[in-house]
């Protein structure tokens, strides 16, 4: 399965072509092409679904900044994406469910949350931790 992630179409010069691909895009489409094409027959876990795929990739969308890392994308058992994000002490994973429903599950030191129905400003504030916050 391909996925198409297209910004527009050129017919002359505009304003498109001044823009940039945030650095993590090639990464994640990448990644995702990778886990959509795995033949399910090889492994334990429903194909992934197309919804689940979509809601993964407009989270990013809304959430991630130009900079942020990249997240392991990898599929569930029921059809759907787990995007992990494991880096500077942080621990964030988020959970697609194959009919789109969200939820996140992130740790900090002493610090813990998961919510069965994500919050994109959350999500957007532990992301941005993941590179502001000092190794460890």
């Amino acid at each position: 399965m391909t996925i198409a992630l297209e910004v527009g179409v050129r017919r002359e010069h505009s304003a498109w072509e001044t823009l940039s691909s945030p650095e993590w895009l090639s990464a994640v489409q990448t990644r995702v092409e990778q886990v959509a094409a795995a033949d399910s027959s090889t492994r334990r876990n429903a194909p992934v679904a197309l919804l689940a795929i979509k809601c993964a990739l407009l989270l990013l969308q809304d959430t991630m900044s130009d900079d942020t890392l990249p997240p392991n994308i990898v599929p569930t058992a029921d059809g759907g994406l787990q995007l992990e994000w494991h880096h500077n002490g942080v621990d964030l994973e988020v959970y697609v469910e194959a009919v789109g429903t969200v939820s996140a599950w992130c740790r900090e030191g002493s610090r813990e949350w998961e919510d069965d129905y994500y919050s994109t400003a959350r999500i957007a504030k532990e992301l941005s931790r993941l590179t502001s916050s000092p190794a460890r």
